[in-house]
C-alpha cells in the first residue's frame, strides 16, 4: 500500500499513522503476526493500467466498507510504517468505521472504478485558529505504483483549501524509510521541509520523520 500524511489522535489507541508513515514498501521486521488473507471472490479487482483518472473517485465511508477495509488495514506491507493496531475482523473493521471514521471532520474512502481500496483524511490541528491540518491516505497493495495515490493527493489539495477557509497549510510526516510516500507527495508539489529526528514511536521504535507542507500559495504540479 501507498500511505501518506495521516495523523490521528496522538495517544489513542486508534492512532492513525502519519500521512507516509503508513504505506511503503520496504525491509525490516513487522509487529503485525498475520495478514488477512481474502477469500478469492473477494478480491480487489485489478485495473488496467491505462486507467482514466475519472475512475478514481472520494466518497463517504459506510458500513458496507468494513470488509474492503481489512483487506488493506491487516497488510503488513502497508502497516508496517502505521501506528494503527492491525484490523482483522468484520466487527472490528465496522466498529472503527462507525465510531472513528463516520465522526471524523474530512476522512473519505479512496474508490476505483466504484470499489474501496483505501482512505485519505485531512486532520485539522487544533492550535493556531485551524491555520494548519494534516493530510493521511493509505491505498490497498494492489494498486500501488499506478498514479492513484498521487491523484488523490491532488485531488484533496485541489478542494480542501476551499473547503476549509482559514486553512493556509496543509502538512504530512513520512517515515524517512518510506520512499514511495515521499515520492506521491513530492509529484503533487508538497516541500520537503527537513527531518524530526527520532520524532514518532513506530513498531516500538523511535522513528525520524520528514516534513512536507504546501501551502495555500502553492501550486499543484501538472
Amino acid at each position: 500500500m501507498e500511505c501518506s500524511g495521516c495523523v490521528g489522535k496522538r495517544g489513542s489507541s486508534r492512532g492513525l499513522v502519519s500521512a507516509s508513515e503508513a504505506s511503503q514498501e520496504g525491509s525490516g521486521e513487522s509487529a503485525y503476526p498475520s495478514v488477512y488473507k481474502p477469500p478469492r471472490n473477494e478480491s480487489l479487482p485489478r485495473m488496467d493500467q491505462n486507467f482514466s483518472q475519472e475512475t478514481i473517485t472520494l466518497r463517504l465511508f459506510n458500513l458496507s466498507d468494513a470488509t474492503s477495509l481489512i483487506e488493506w488495514a491487516s497488510d503488513e506491507r502497508i502497516m508496517r510504517f502505521s501506528t494503527w493496531k492491525p484490523c482483522t475482523t468484520r466487527e472490528a473493521a465496522a466498529d472503527f468505521i462507525q465510531s472513528y471514521i463516520m465522526p471524523h471532520p474530512w476522512f473519505r474512502s479512496i474508490c476505483v472504478t466504484g470499489r474501496s481500496v483505501g482512505f485519505v483524511m485531512v486532520h485539522p490541528v487544533s492550535s493556531e485558529e485551524s491555520r494548519r491540518a494534516s493530510i493521511g491516505y493509505a491505498l490497498a497493495h494492489e494498486f500501488w505504483g499506478r498514479g492513484i495515490a498521487t491523484a488523490v493527493v491532488k485531488k484533496v489539495v485541489g478542494q480542501i483549501f476551499d473547503e476549509w477557509s482559514q486553512l493556509e497549510r496543509l502538512e504530512a510526516l513520512v517515515v524517512v524509510e518510506n520512499v514511495r510516500s515521499q515520492r506521491v507527495l513530492e509529484k503533487a508539489g508538497f516541500v520537503k521541509e527537513g527531518i524530526l529526528r527520532s520524532y514518532r514511536v513506530i513498531q516500538g521504535k523511535g522513528r525520524d520523520m520528514i516534513m512536507y507542507s504546501f501551502l495555500r500559495t502553492d501550486s499543484l504540479h501538472p
